[in-house]
């Protein structure tokens, strides 16, 4: 079996919302995927597939509705995990954030 830098299996993240948050708002369900160490990946996809919520529940921003996940070979609970990767996150839009903005 090759070494695998992630697995996730079966990741889910639901969002309660509504009226005294009674309803579920889906924004990943039951991912799947294996990234072999040494692969390049990338995730690509329209608005609302699950992109960045995937990334956010790696670094453990957030936290899974079901599933689980290892990160090379060490669960993303693992404190010790997350010293060893590097994340940064997407800036907001709006004014002053762009290159060309701050030119002038």
């Amino acid at each position: 079996m090759p070494d695998l830098a992630i697995e996730i299996e079966n990741l889910t993240k639901e969002y309660p919302f509504g009226f005294l948050h009674l309803r579920k708002k889906t924004s990943l369900e039951g991912l799947n995927m294996q990234v072999e160490t040494g692969e390049v990946f990338g995730f690509i996809g329209p608005n609302g597939a699950g992109k960045s919520t995937t990334i956010k529940l790696l670094m453990k921003l957030i936290f899974p509705t079901a599933g689980s996940a290892r990160i090379l070979g060490k669960p993303i609970s693992d404190v010790e995990m997350h010293r060893d990767v590097g994340y940064l996150p997407e800036q907001e839009g709006g004014a002053g954030n762009r290159a060309e903005d701050s030119a002038s």
